[in-house]
């Protein structure tokens, strides 16, 4: 089954490091419900200089 809510991004800012996650709207004006950490940013774009565009075609 598919889910009808669509996948975001969102950047929050922990000290001077970028943590990535992946989460869903709950609908306008009501916020957003994280559903998974990825981790933080510049880790990722060790292992992947493009990561975060790679994250953001999947989360489609």
């Amino acid at each position: 089954m598919e889910s009808k809510a669509k996948l975001h991004i969102m950047k929050s800012k922990n000290k001077d490091k970028i943590y990535l996650s992946v989460c869903k709207t709950l609908g306008f004006g009501k916020g957003y419900k994280r559903i998974v950490g990825l981790g933080y940013l510049e880790e990722l774009e060790k292992l992947n200089p493009n990561a975060l565009d790679i994250l953001k075609q999947n989360a489609k």
